[in-house]
């Protein structure tokens, strides 16, 4: 069976959201619409999502975004704005696939790690702490280096080296760069 290299909303009832310029937008039946132009089918799959996302909802609140449409709208923003080969919302209604993007407010995100979606790992869960760690390892720099930029000994780098390597199933500095790249993380 050859697999369909379509991509998702162009030619089924699928949803892809993407930011352009800083704004949402999503396509969907081939057409591309501005996030003003959101329906209210789509507004309510989201809604739900983020109703039954606490963690997510703590975020905004840290953020001080109380309005629902701002949630709904940063909610969108923070999970699906990267365009990718997945649709965000399948042709049945159901989210099936929640991004973590390269959005380039991570360092001043005070929701960062809470309304986004950390990458999945083999073992655990990713923490912010690990992310950027994964991001200084994605520099190239040595571990002297990753040490004095993330204000940690030497030893305490590679321990978490060593930790962060078990749980994404990455055992080298290559590997784990690749498994950041992957993932939008760098």
């Amino acid at each position: 069976m050859e697999k369909d290299n379509t991509p998702p909303g162009f030619l089924n009832d699928s949803v892809e959201f993407f930011s352009m310029n800083g704004e949402i937008h999503y396509i969907r039946d081939g057409k591309m619409f501005s996030w003003d132009e959101l329906t209210l089918d789509i507004a309510t799959i989201l809604r739900l999502q983020l109703d039954n996302d606490i963690k997510a909802l703590v975020g905004l609140a840290a953020m001080g975004i109380t309005d629902p449409k701002d949630q709904l709208h940063q909610f969108a923003f923070c999970n699906f704005g990267e365009f990718d080969k997945n649709a965000d919302i399948a042709d049945n209604g159901g989210i099936i696939h929640r991004e973590y993007w390269d959005c380039r407010h991570r360092d001043t995100c005070r929701g960062h790690g809470w309304i986004c979606k950390l990458p999945d790992v083999k073992k655990g869960k990713l923490t912010i702490h690990e992310i950027k760690l994964m991001q200084e390892i994605g520099t190239d720099k040595t571990n002297k280096e990753i040490a004095s930029d993330l204000h940690i000994s030497t030893h305490t780098v590679n321990r978490e080296c060593t930790n962060l390597a078990h749980k994404i199933g990455c055992f080298t500095k290559t590997g784990i760069s690749t498994f950041a790249a992957s993932h939008g993380i760098i």
